[in-house]
């Protein structure tokens, strides 16, 4: 049972903001567990209403009291204490960054993407397939429409800030299994959470319409493998696609969302529904090029740096070989050219197009081919430029 507060216990906690309008932006670091961050992050929503303010004859600004909630909001949700002095964030084009000189310089890391840590659901059942593929597809969207849907719940009850941000971190929860304490992918949240504070709910529907939902599963599909799975670079080739494809909005919205949800978190997404879809046949998959990803074996070889128009960059993986499989084996390309980009190969192998992929590969170049598998491999670790055309 929930005892009432004590009379007389409530008291309003004024600011006084023209003694705050003297401090300065100067930054410090503060060390906060996690209950503490919680209990701060609890208060924000009331430091952006004009009425939490002392009374003065200075004008108060609600435009500057907004982005002191917000600010406070973002920097709580994106604090690190790394015991070693290295500094982690997201970059701008998703992919975790880190720095050990106090964020002078950055590299990528992906491998210690904290999306890396999301728990995988089972994979959906029956063989590998297109129809397969594309149910995974449709997967996605339908959980896209309740999401959207949520999120016009949302502005329909006025949320502030914070509550939105909540309510699209539940959303991540269920699908990817983490807490509303995994304070780190908040961060990515709240580009999108302040976008929303300046839609209506019919703007949302009107901006996020089944037109928009069509065009977003086409860029799941593909992206994904025959098993509806994305890999970690197809995932990055997503983001690249939402950001060309969307502008203004929808762009944000779809951007953010696949951005905190991660490839583990997309794949589980095509788990989480009832599809049986056999054909997105409407779905028109681009370049040739982007018909490949990372051999899907054990172990998986190498990483693919950039899709282009008629090539694909891949680095080799820590065995010192670079392979790569059509998603499709009966959809191949036709082997171009290989340019050896760092590095010296020490031989090539490939699979003819419609054969089913069982090493080892037929020995000899994939130039003049219309391959399912292209390799390469390294004598110690190397980056390849293959260029693919269309299949004569």
């Amino acid at each position: 049972m929930t005892l009432p507060p004590p009379r007389g216990s409530y008291k309003a906690l004024l600011l006084d903001y023209d003694w705050l309008m003297t401090l300065s932006d100067e930054e410090c670091c503060y060390s906060l567990s996690e209950r503490e961050i919680q209990i701060l992050l609890a208060q924000i929503d009331m430091t952006g209403w004009k009425t939490r303010y002392e009374p003065t004859e200075t004008e108060i600004d609600t435009d500057v009291i907004s982005a002191w909630a917000g600010n406070l909001a973002r920097k709580l949700m994106s604090g690190c204490c790394p015991d070693d002095g290295t500094i982690g964030r997201f970059g701008d084009d998703g992919q975790w960054e880190t720095s050990d000189d106090g964020g002078v310089t950055w590299e990528n890391h992906p491998e210690l993407d904290p999306r890396d840590d999301y728990i995988g659901s089972p994979p959906l059942p029956g063989v590998s397939s297109s129809a397969k593929r594309c149910a995974a597809a449709d997967n996605v969207r339908a959980l896209f429409v309740e999401y959207r849907d949520n999120i016009i719940q949302l502005l329909t009850d006025a949320s502030g800030l914070i509550a939105i941000v909540a309510g699209i971190l539940a959303f991540l929860a269920v699908i990817t299994g983490i807490s509303g304490a995994a304070i780190g992918i908040s961060v990515l949240l709240m580009g999108l959470a302040t976008a929303l504070l300046s839609e209506t709910p019919a703007s949302v529907a009107a901006q996020i319409d089944d037109i928009a939902l069509d065009t977003f599963r086409c860029l799941v599909y593909c992206r994904m493998n025959n098993d509806g799975e994305l890999t970690y670079g197809e995932w990055v080739g997503l983001l690249a696609d939402i950001a060309a494809e969307f502008t203004g909005f929808p762009e944000t919205f779809f951007y953010q969302t696949v951005n905190g949800m991660g490839y583990i978190g997309v794949t589980n997404a095509a788990t989480l529904g009832a599809a049986t879809a056999a054909d997105c046949g409407d779905c028109n998959c681009g370049t040739c090029a982007e018909k490949y990803q990372i051999y899907l074996g054990n172990p998986a070889y190498g990483s693919i740096v950039e899709y282009g128009a008629d090539f694909i960059t891949v680095d080799t993986g820590p065995t010192g070989y670079i392979t790569i499989e059509a998603i499709d084996f009966n959809d191949c390309c036709y082997v171009n050219s290989m340019e050896v980009l760092i590095g010296a190969g020490s031989g090539t192998a490939f699979e003819n197009c419609g054969a089913e992929p069982s090493p080892p590969w037929i020995a000899g170049t994939a130039v003049g081919q219309c391959a399912s598998i292209i390799e390469c491999q390294f004598v110690t670790t190397g980056r390849m430029k293959i260029f693919l055309g269309t299949c004569p």
